[in-house]
């Protein structure tokens, strides 16, 4: 287990990446063993590279951490070669994103500076992100955090969660935390982005190390009790082998951060970003992020069509052929094809429960 505890100094920001998944939202293009981080929809870089070459914009490599899952360990090594595998945490088993922070956490130096990065997140604004992020991180070295980035809506998204915010700046473009709100129903949705102080979650978080533990520790405290067990018998966050280490962390608590601390905490802050930002949370995302042809169709790989409207099509290694369709998801990987209508693309892990691999 890595110790990074001994080093840098108060204040200093370190990268937290997070990288994982099951491999649902994109099958059969992704799988179990290389999730949406690891794929390469936007460039020949995957998204894990992405989120990578967008940390070291604010940060060097040795402060940038990654935590991916055991079975991703190879893959991770693949993609980012040039972070070293101290830097690189492995969990044995998915907890959620709680216990993935929490962990990191851990390994920091307590008077640090903790910016949580998902892995499958687009971000193409570059400086625009490194910016918001600079000016966040100026403001939690004194307060403390939580921070989150909120993206404003330009869509009834039902998707995401939302997050309100207070009518005054505490500082300019920085904002207390009213309400946080699940995944709401369209009219709500419709409400919120017409209302203009609500802003989606991404998911992007900072915070002092000491602020996040000080907060697990009070709201997640079964948690805490967990990840200050590991840290004290094995001192620093060591575990005293890799048998104790796995038995400890699969008796974590599963929870998200959201869940588990953002919704509960005090001083809770926003700052809405402006930063161009998508999840790309499914095959029908990509239409919003990628060119479409003349027919509005969205298309790898070799294809023949005639009057085809609509579509995403992915073929690997076979040529597609169509005629007289519209709105239709068709993906070949492999020995695997996907054919469904584009309305129940959202709707692939229904459909992966029954597959028979």
């Amino acid at each position: 287990m890595p110790d990074l505890t001994a080093t840098g100094e108060s204040g200093t920001l370190y990268a937290v990446i997070l990288a994982g998944g099951k491999g649902e939202r994109f099958w059969p293009l992704s799988t179990p063993e290389t999730p949406k981080p690891f794929l390469r929809f936007f460039s020949d870089r995957s998204l894990l590279q992405q989120t990578f070459d967008r940390a070291l914009r604010f940060v060097s490599v040795d402060r940038v951490v990654l935590v991916a899952g055991e079975q991703h360990e190879k893959v991770s090594r693949e993609q980012l070669p040039e972070l070293p595998a101290s830097q690189i945490l492995l969990e044995p088993s998915g907890r959620d994103t709680a216990a993935a922070i929490g962990y990191a956490a851990m390994q920091l130096p307590v008077d640090a500076i903790m910016l949580v990065l998902p892995a499958d997140h687009l971000i193409p604004d570059q400086e625009l992100f490194a910016a918001d992020v600079r000016t966040a991180a100026s403001f939690v070295r004194e307060h403390g955090g939580p921070c989150t980035f909120g993206i404003r809506p330009d869509r009834p998204e039902t998707g995401y969660g939302y997050i309100e915010v207070g009518p005054e700046a505490l500082v300019p473009g920085i904002y207390p935390a009213k309400t946080f709100v699940e995944k709401p129903d369209r009219a709500r949705a419709e409400e919120y982005v017409r209302h203009g102080s609500y802003f989606w979650n991404s998911g992007i978080f900072l915070w002092k190390v000491s602020r996040i533990r000080e907060l697990i520790a009070r709201h997640l405290p079964e948690l805490w009790e967990g990840l200050h067990g590991m840290a004290v018998h094995g001192g620093q966050g060591r575990p005293s082998s890799e048998e104790d280490f796995r038995s400890r962390y699969e008796a974590l608590p599963r929870i998200s951060i959201d869940f588990g601390v953002m919704q509960k905490a005090d001083r809770v802050l926003v700052m809405p970003a402006s930063f161009r930002w998508d999840d790309v949370g499914s095959w029908n995302s990509l239409t919003r992020v990628l060119p479409l042809n003349d027919d509005g169709n969205l298309i790898w790989g070799e294809h023949t069509g005639l009057e085809t409207f609509d579509c995403i099509l992915y073929g690997e290694s076979l040529t597609m052929v169509t005629a007289g369709v519209r709105d239709l998801v068709v993906v070949q990987k492999g020995r695997h094809l996907l054919i469904c209508h584009r309305d129940y693309a959202d709707r692939l892990k229904e459909l992966l429960a029954g597959l028979t691999k």
